[in-house]
């Protein structure tokens, strides 16, 4: 064999074993981790979540024959309180601290909306509109009509806004009923403008809604009303979170496990 072929053979092993050194190898790591990640992945979406393994852990054994034990229990989230059962009436008991706290008899103020769940967890929807009417809160009903009602010593105050197809328009009506003789002058001021292009405040008069102000004039002087007052009113006195319109409240539960009721005892 001459020079050139023997040449040509130790160029062809090195580009080999360079193929193999800088190309094979990686690869087949790369894809030996690839591999290792897809079935961890796969393991770990098997788990039984920690929460709902600590649910089965308080059921209490059940055997052959025997109804199921019913089980209760309490999650606390400082503002609100549940308690829930693996029975047929799932929420045996709720509180609203804030409301219970400042606002007197909350069963009067604070309704029990919706029960829904799925999996083990409850989700419960409690409903202030009582409360909104009651302090003058902003309501907003499905038709898209928000309404605000104000009671004050001599004149009570409805403000009724009316949404439009188009995101960009809505009529305002404003009633306004006194208890006495009306008053000879009442001025309403819409403060704001609906030129502003960026409205951070969410307003379709460009700046916030609570900047209304409703007047009138009687034999007491002049008496004047801002929304923004009202507002901040109906924080102070609820203790609640000012959420817009339309104002709810949630409560996520894990409900105890309901045991099967046929075969041995379960751990």
């Amino acid at each position: 064999m001459d020079k050139r072929a023997i040449l040509a053979v130790v160029i062809s092993l090195g580009i080999w074993v360079g193929w193999q050194k800088i190309y094979l190898e990686p690869y087949q790591r790369a894809a030996a981790e690839q591999q290792r990640v897809m079935e961890e992945a796969r393991a770990k979406s098997k788990e039984v979540v920690p929460v709902a393994r600590e649910a089965r852990k308080e059921a209490a054994p059940v055997f052959r024959g025997k109804e199921a034990r019913k089980e209760k229990a309490t999650l606390d989230l400082g503002e609100s309180k549940v308690t829930v059962s693996n029975g047929n009436d799932f929420l045996l008991d709720w509180s609203l601290d804030s409301f219970h706290n400042s606002m007197g008899d909350q069963n009067d103020l604070v309704t029990l909306e919706k029960i829904s769940g799925v999996q083990g967890q409850l989700q419960v929807r409690f409903s202030d509109e009582r409360m909104n009417q009651i302090l003058g809160a902003q309501v907003l009903s499905g038709e898209g009509r928000w309404s605000t009602t104000h009671a004050f010593r001599d004149a009570t105050v409805r403000k009724e806004l009316f949404f439009g197809e188009s995101p960009y328009f809505a009529r305002v009506n404003v009633h306004v009923s006194f208890s006495g003789q009306i008053p000879k002058f009442v001025f309403l001021d819409l403060l704001g403008s609906t030129q502003r292009a960026n409205d951070k405040e969410g307003s379709i008069f460009g700046e916030a809604p609570d900047k209304v102000h409703i007047t009138w004039r009687n034999n007491n002087g002049r008496e004047s009303v801002i929304g923004a007052n009202l507002k901040e009113m109906h924080e102070s006195l609820a203790g609640a979170k000012w959420l817009g319109v339309d104002t709810k409240y949630f409560a996520l539960a894990l409900v105890p496990d309901v045991p099967a009721v046929t075969g041995d005892a379960l751990p």
